[in-house]
C-alpha cells in the first residue's frame, strides 16, 4: 500500500496547518473502524508510525516474522510481544514457536548482563 499525503487547513485563516502523512495502513485501519491499539502491535502516536498491523491472520504471521527486525522501547516491546501472542490465539496460530524464540532470546540476555555483572564484581574484588 502506498503513502498518501494530506494537507489539513485551519478553518478560521485557511493557511496549511501540517502535512499529514496517511499511509495505506491507516485507511485500512479507519476503514475497519479500529482503534490504534487494536490494530498495531506497537501503536504510536501519529498512528502513521506504529508498526506490525495485527489485524487479520496474515498480518499476525507476518508481524512474528518481523518482531525482530522492528526497532521499539523494550516496553513497547513487552506490550508488542503480548499483543501478537494474544492475536494469534485469537485467529487460531501456533504461537509456541514464536513464544519459545522470544523468551530464549530474553534468557540470554539476562545472562549476558548477568556474566557482566560477575566480571564488574570480580574486577571490584580483585583491586
Amino acid at each position: 500500500m502506498g503513502v498518501m499525503y494530506m494537507v489539513m487547513f485551519n478553518n478560521d485563516e485557511n493557511k496549511v496547518l501540517e502535512n499529514s502523512k496517511i499511509t495505506g495502513m491507516e485507511t485500512e485501519r479507519k476503514k475497519r473502524r479500529m482503534t490504534v491499539n487494536q490494530f498495531y502491535a506497537v501503536p504510536r502516536d501519529p498512528p502513521s508510525s506504529s508498526t506490525l498491523p495485527i489485524f487479520d491472520e496474515s498480518h499476525v504471521r507476518n508481524a512474528m516474522a518481523r518482531f525482530n527486525q522492528t526497532k521499539m522501547s523494550p516496553s513497547e516491546r513487552r506490550n508488542a510481544f503480548k499483543k501478537i501472542i494474544r492475536a494469534a490465539s485469537h485467529f487460531g496460530i501456533n504461537g509456541s514457536k514464536f513464544k519459545s524464540q522470544h523468551e530464549n532470546q530474553l534468557r540470554q540476555k539476562l545472562d549476558t548482563k548477568r556474566v557482566n555483572l560477575v566480571k564488574q564484581d570480580i574486577d571490584v574484588f580483585s583491586i
